[in-house]
Formats: C-alpha cells, sequence, structure tokens
C-alpha cells in the first residue's frame, strides 16, 4: 500500500494503542498467527510502559499506526529497539522519520549517545543515520546437565540493591541504569556475590549478569538456572569475552544475532568485566 511518509505524524503511543502496536510488530515480521510470541510481547510491553521503563513512538497515518520504535532513556545514553513497520507500508521512508524523530528529541534531552542491536535488515538504515558497528549480539540457550547444589554455590539471593550494585552496573555499562534496575528487582530476582558480581533475572531471560572473573560469573548463570533462567544474551566484544561461552559450552540461537551499533560519542563502559545484558530489543 503506497502512502507517503511525510504524511504521517510521529508521536508517543498511548496505553490503549498498546495492542495496535503488537499487531504491526507481529504482522512486519510475518508471524501474526504466533500466540506465544503475541503474549510474550504483550506482558513485556504493557510493564514498560506502565513503569514508564521505554517510551513508544509510533507513527500514525490517519490515525492508523503503521509503525513505531521503542525508546529506553538512562542519564547520557538511551537504547532502542523493535523498530518496524507494518509489511504494507515498508520500504517508503517511515522507519526513517520514526528514528529522525527520536534522535532529534534525545538531543534536544541533551543525550548524546544511542545504542541499538541491529538486525541484517536494519543495518542500512542506522547507517544512514551514522550508525557505527559494534559488537556482535548473541541468544544462548542456558543448560546445565548435572545437578546443581545452590549449597555449593558462592552466591545468594538479595532482597534489594546495594550501593555496590548501581555503582558496578554504572561503570560496565557506562550509564546511570538505576530506574531499569530497580524494575528487575520489583518484578524478578537479584543474586549477587557481594562487591565481585551480580544478575538479575525475570521469567527466563538471565541478565544483566556483571562478574570480576569467570568463576563467580559461572556460579550466577547456575543459580539463576536453578530459578528457571535459560536465555543467556551476550555481547562478544573480544577472545577473552568468549571465554564464558567456551568453558559452559553454550548454544547460540544463530537466527537471533544482531549488530550492537552507537549514534554519538564512544560510551566510556569497562569491558574488563565478563557482562551480559538484560535483552535484545532487536530492530
Amino acid at each position: 500500500m503506497q502512502i507517503s511518509a511525510n504524511q504521517c505524524l510521529i508521536r508517543k503511543i498511548r496505553k490503549h494503542e498498546l495492542e495496535d502496536a503488537i499487531q504491526v510488530f507481529m504482522s512486519s515480521f510475518r508471524r501474526s498467527d504466533d500466540r506465544s510470541l503475541y503474549q510474550l510481547t504483550k506482558n513485556h510491553w504493557t510493564n514498560w510502559q506502565k513503569s514508564k521503563l521505554a517510551e513508544f513512538y509510533g507513527a500514525f497515518h490517519e490515525n492508523q499506526l503503521v509503525g513505531f520504535c521503542l525508546c529506553f532513556e538512562f542519564k547520557t545514553t538511551a537504547s532502542l529497539g523493535y523498530m518496524c513497520v507494518d509489511f504494507r507500508y515498508q520500504n517508503q521512508g517511515i522507519g526513517s522519520m520514526i528514528l529522525n524523530h527520536i534522535i532529534t528529541e534525545l538531543e534536544g534531552k541533551g543525550i548524546p549517545t544511542i545504542r541499538l542491536y541491529a538486525t541484517k535488515m536494519g543495518e542500512k538504515l542506522y547507517k544512514k543515520y551514522e550508525f557505527e558497528d559494534d559488537f556482535i549480539g548473541s541468544i544462548y540457550e542456558v543448560n546445565f546437565h548435572e545437578e546443581i547444589n545452590k549449597k555449593n554455590l558462592q552466591v545468594r539471593l538479595s532482597s534489594r540493591i546495594l550501593p555496590w550494585v548501581y555503582n558496578l552496573d554504572k561503570v560496565v555499562y557506562g550509564d546511570d541504569r538505576t530506574k531499569l534496575l530497580r524494575y528487575l528487582i520489583k518484578n524478578g530476582r537479584l543474586i549477587v556475590k557481594p562487591r565481585s558480581g551480580f544478575a538479575f533475572i525475570k521469567d527466563e531471560n538471565v541478565g544483566p549478569i556483571v562478574s570480576k572473573n569467570i568463576p563467580v560469573f559461572i556460579d550466577l548463570l547456575k543459580y539463576a538456572y536453578t530459578l528457571g533462567g535459560r536465555k543467556l544474551y551476550y555481547l562478544s566484544h573480544d577472545t577473552r569475552s568468549l571465554k564464558v561461552i567456551e568453558v559452559l559450552h553454550l548454544i547460540e540461537n544463530t537466527a537471533m544475532r544482531c549488530k550492537r551499533m552507537i549514534h554519538g560519542p564512544k560510551i566510556n563502559e569497562d569491558l574488563s568485566n565478563y557482562y551480559s545484558m538484560y535483552n535484545f530489543a532487536i530492530g
């Protein structure tokens, strides 16, 4: 269906329009009949919108939602994801219009750096807006065949986030993600080894995990596995970072491989730690 991008209005999606966004998302990836994906997406996005963890920027044509993108804002960086356009309106400049609107808004708020996790299909659009290639992101299936005795692990559950967790996350990620961490402990669980590492688990997603060494990373992941953690979102930035994957013999879901891309100034992130993400909002 032919429309012009300049006929679209870009604005934030309201609560009652979230169902429309899910339908556009499902349509754009030709998965309209996937009920499990629908329910998972609805649960995540409803919680993100309710907690104000993410803003939903939509493109509307004659009051109909035709495309959108999620934006997770922090102090000095933002992360974009789920950029999609209804398949009937693709290749007509709508994605470009949404992206340009968000970049302009973030610059106006004094947020200079944007990260995102791009599919092959999305890379061309992002490079047009001067996003630069960074790391490879992969999703790994977590599976420990041996029985795990939590008493033998040097980690424990924590009911609250102590200051060292916030500080370590800020050093590794390069920004203050207080609102994300508070969302995760409210809706999930926190596992820690004091001042050495921590891991959040929500549903089957394990992350972020931050650890100063491989043994602590493994103990955190094993404990999360006993709580139902099955998916690890991991960034590979050098051969050292891949040691964890090699030691654990984790299996990559190659269909979900993505590329982290950066727009704006480089981030001051400490890559000496072993680190995994909460999620890849791929688009």
